[in-house]
């Protein structure tokens, strides 16, 4: 994501330094390679030399960066970021703009699972910590007994020791990417995201881009604009994780930065660095629509798996040191976008269980 959005400032005709762990292999112009043990250090010493900070980092280490940052952030001030990085705090927040979330009870460390509010949970349900990102302890609960035991190590997992059981709606998952300035909120992308159940797993698999369909499009566009009535200091970037069905658009959880969907942007769209950088300098929109669905075509899917790198089709992003890989490619429709998807996410689950 770091990278991508390094090429996409360029293009804008930005001046962009990427910071890298000195520990990670990784050939990039204008690379700064950093002690990751002194990173915050470093951060305060070098924003005199530069505009404007982007950060691509877990909800902890962003509310970290943010503060350091200030108005140099590409992105929301630090107290929306503090909001909105926590998944419990976020859902409290989305629901009094009128937002449509998902019940959310918040957990903290010490708690007891016996006689608690847990046990009047509807079920299935699904436990997360409520500070981390990337579907990493996230599990759904079918029985009480799950969700005690699926809580705990939730919340251990967590870096502050919370966590946030949230019902489980069925539906299609999906991501909202949009773009806030002064002037308003433009929709940038709706997204198919590819989420797939291994045991009580839930686990992220990448997504598929732009998705036209015109009802849930018009309701994105709608949430977002209510969002925006109640906070409009927010800038940047901002990812919304949803689920939508019949009833309509349901937000579990709010990225406040760049998240995996502009992997897919920038293969369609690289005017989107311009976009970026006119909402945080302030400059009005160029265009009436940056919404991909109207002013791309094709459908670009952006994949991740450890899936040897040979037997992926598109372009490969990875580091030696990563066994994980990102696939990015293009495809004319949805169809074949799909089922390319398909192909290595079925792969990679095949590959999960069999470890």
């Amino acid at each position: 994501m770091a990278y991508a959005a390094a090429k996409l400032l360029k293009s804008a005709n930005q001046e962009v330094s990427l910071t890298i762990s000195r520990y990670l292999s990784f050939a990039e112009e204008g690379a700064i390679y950093v002690d990751p043990h002194k990173y915050y250090d470093f951060l305060n010493e070098c924003l005199v030399n530069y505009d404007g900070v982007i950060a691509v980092a877990p909800p902890a280490e962003l509310i970290r960066v943010s503060e350091i940052s200030g108005s140099k952030l590409i992105g929301p001030l630090h107290d929306l970021t503090k909001l909105f990085s926590n998944k419990y705090t976020a859902c409290l927040a989305l629901a009094e703009c009128g937002i449509r979330v998902p019940e959310t009870i918040l957990i903290k460390r010490g708690f007891k699972c016996s006689g608690s509010e847990l046990s009047v949970v509807e079920l299935p349900s699904v436990v997360k910590p409520a500070m981390l990102a990337g579907s990493e302890c996230v599990r759904v609960a079918h029985s009480l007994d799950e969700l005690c035991s699926y809580a705990y190590e939730a919340i251990e997992c967590d870096p502050f020791g919370e966590a946030v059981v949230q019902k489980y709606i069925r539906g299609v998952h999906g991501s909202i990417s949009a773009v806030y300035s002064k002037f308003g909120v433009s929709l940038f992308s709706l997204n198919l995201q590819l989420i797939k159940r291994i045991g009580s797993s839930l686990k992220y698999f990448g997504g598929i881009l732009p998705i036209r369909d015109e009802r849930i499009v018009k309701e994105a566009k709608a949430l977002l604009e209510k969002l925006f009535s109640k906070h409009p200091s927010l800038r940047g970037f901002i990812g919304l994780d949803v689920v939508w069905n019949d009833e309509g658009i349901y937000v579990v959880e709010v990225n406040p930065r760049l998240t995996t969907s502009i992997l897919g942007i920038a293969e369609l769209y690289p005017e989107a660095g311009r976009v970026l950088v006119d909402s945080w300098i302030g400059a009005r929109p160029r265009v009436s629509s940056t919404f991909l669905g109207d002013v791309v075509d094709g459908y670009s899917y952006y994949l991740l798996s450890s899936i040897d790198e040979r037997l992926l089709s598109g372009k490969v992003i990875g580091l030696p040191q990563c066994s994980r890989k990102i696939t990015v490619g293009v495809k004319k429709n949805l169809q074949e976008a799909i089922s390319v998807a398909k192909a290595i996410v079925n792969k990679a689950v095949e590959l999960a269980l069999e470890q």
